[in-house]
């Protein structure tokens, strides 16, 4: 149980030559998101009429707010990557999300450098005799040594408990189109009408412009909604795309709101 923890715990586990890249790319979009967001909201109103100052207003709230929501988006994705390897628990677990490294949202991810070649091969899948050598690369094991040999036994034990699952595709996608509806558009709306009150009541004694906190409100209203109009968009594309086991098992690994890795099936699979 320790080795497969260890294991599992060495094929889970990022890498800084992985991260860098992507460590500075965030952390400079953070400084240029947070100096767009302060002067958007500091910046004084040079239009003298009310109506051109409210339009002005809205104008940098919607733009300021769709570039912060775009760059929140693309944030999004590469967290969920991270999240889904992290919640692997076993071997098959960890195949389904190596098999799912094809997809195209995955060009926007932490890269697995010993996994590149999934990440391009667009038609091959391993097969299990395949995901086995891989691994035992990866630990570094000989063919003829007693951790190789329990490496098999595990990895066929989980492919095993995964072997005779047969899941509900239809059941499935009714499911997720409820989670999608509920976590990406109805809870960011009430989210969304409760900043839109709070900045109506802000500004409701002073309605000739939109002051720092309202327009601070204004962009995180707008940010909000890019941000999940973007997810909401595409879980449902990837939920019009379930339509077999195969293509069950990607949707686990790059769905917002599905981690039931226990219901991953290895029917597909081909020993060798």
């Amino acid at each position: 149980m320790k080795t497969r923890k260890k294991e599992l715990a060495i094929l889970k586990k990022l890498k800084m030559n992985s991260l860098w890249f992507w460590v500075l790319i965030m952390v400079a979009c953070l400084i240029a998101t947070s100096l767009l967001i302060y002067f958007a909201v500091i910046s004084k109103n040079i239009f003298a009429t009310k109506v051109l100052s409210i339009v002005n207003d809205i104008i940098i709230a919607v733009v300021v707010g769709v570039l912060t929501g775009i760059v929140i988006t693309v944030f999004s994705f590469i967290f969920l990557n991270i999240i889904k390897k992290a919640w692997i628990r076993d071997f098959y677990s960890f195949y389904a999300y190596i098999h799912s490294l094809k997809h195209r949202s995955k060009l926007i991810t932490v890269k697995d450098r010993r996994f590149l070649d999934r990440y391009y091969d667009k038609v091959k899948s391993w097969t299990k005799e395949e995901y086995i050598q891989k691994l035992a690369e990866i630990f570094k094991y000989t063919e003829n040594s007693i951790e190789y040999k329990n490496l098999i036994n595990e990895v066929n034990e989980d492919f095993a408990k995964h072997g005779y699952l047969d899941p509900n595709i239809e059941k499935t996608k009714k499911d997720a189109y409820v989670k999608a509806f509920i976590f990406d558009l109805i809870s960011p709306l009430l989210v969304v009408s409760a900043l839109i009150v709070c900045a109506v009541l802000y500004n409701d004694g002073n309605p000739d412009s939109l002051y720092a906190l309202t327009r601070l409100l204004a962009v995180a209203i707008v940010a909000i909604i890019t941000v999940n109009v973007a997810i909401f968009t595409y879980e449902i594309v990837q939920i019009k795309k379930v339509h077999n086991i195969k293509t069950y098992n990607d949707f686990v690994m790059l769905s917002f709101n599905n981690y039931a890795y226990g219901t991953l099936s290895s029917m597909i699979v081909k020993k060798r």
